[in-house]
């Protein structure tokens, strides 16, 4: 082979690695392994098998809490109404009367409820989850208690999904809601009270997947094999984040901040699950996100 060829040929298969973005994902978190057991599973029968059902659930939601009790409830029943059927919550150490708030949904089986300790654990909880439930539903979405995912065309988020049944998943975009105004905490609903939110969508998404399709979950995305990737409504492919954001069909309503007394409560209590890796006690990163253009 001349000295020519060989240099073609690397070349193609550096870029064969870089545009292969499930390795990278893999190579990234240290799953390389279960990323070709994945690749040989997809190929499989039994994949087939699998994918064809029936399942317990058509639509579930995975969700990493930590003293979120005032808003639990809201975030649940408005979910349900929408068409999610059961709710995989991971409790992160609560503090507050998350247990007693989730109870009753435990009880009627709307809620699977994890104790899990730790900081920093969002990324964990979601693979464990991955693996737990791929089985039990027909999509899986993975979303925060301060996202709300709103059909905008159709009654349900199932009659949405029903349009990507040929997908791997679903990704919606951020609207990014502020705090319209108010500076502290009050009774009602999150979605009644803040309504003031940015002019457009958020480049970054939220993604409902076919759980058995995955090979692992980042926070944003999950992580196929090859180049396979979740879609956005107008069905191109979109990983964490994407421009131009499109929020005709589905969005996801991420009231971040709320009033800046609640921003001080989330900063307390720490991100994803953390205690060290606090908000700054200023305005500086509430106001990036505090987005009140129109209503």
């Amino acid at each position: 082979m001349t000295d020519k060829k060989k240099t073609a040929l690397w070349r193609r298969i550096a870029r064969g690695l870089v545009w292969s973005k499930g390795l990278r994902d893999a190579i990234a978190q240290g799953r390389i392994g279960e990323y070709y057991a994945h690749k040989r599973y997809l190929a499989s029968p039994r994949f087939r098998q699998d994918d064809a059902g029936p399942f317990p659930h058509f639509l579930a939601v995975v969700a990493i809490v930590k003293d979120e009790g005032l808003y639990l409830a809201e975030w649940i029943e408005y979910h349900k109404l929408v068409g999610v059927d059961v709710f995989f919550v991971y409790d992160n150490d609560s503090t507050d009367n998350t247990p007693e708030v989730l109870a009753p949904y435990i009880a009627r089986g709307d809620v699977v409820y994890t104790p899990w300790s730790g900081m920093r654990q969002q990324h964990r909880v979601y693979n464990a989850a991955l693996q737990r439930f791929r089985m039990e539903t027909r999509w899986l979405a993975f979303i925060d208690l301060d996202e709300f995912i709103v059909p905008l065309k159709k009654q349900c988020i199932p009659d949405v999904l029903a349009d990507f049944s040929d997908q791997v998943g679903l990704s919606a975009h951020w609207l990014m809601y502020g705090d319209s105004g108010h500076k502290s905490f009050s009774d009602g609903l999150v979605i009644e009270r803040f309504t003031a939110h940015a002019l457009q969508a958020d480049e970054w998404v939220k993604t409902i997947i076919n759980p058995r399709a995955a090979f692992s979950m980042e926070t944003h995305h999950a992580c196929f094999v090859g180049n396979h990737a979740a879609v956005n409504e107008n069905r191109r492919k979109v990983r964490s984040r994407s421009r131009p954001p499109v929020a005709e069909t589905i969005r996801v309503n991420h009231y971040w901040g709320k009033s800046w007394e609640e921003y001080q409560m989330k900063r307390v209590k720490g991100r994803v699950g953390s205690r060290t890796d606090i908000l700054p006690e200023d305005d500086s990163f509430f106001l990036i996100r505090n987005r009140n253009e129109a209503r």
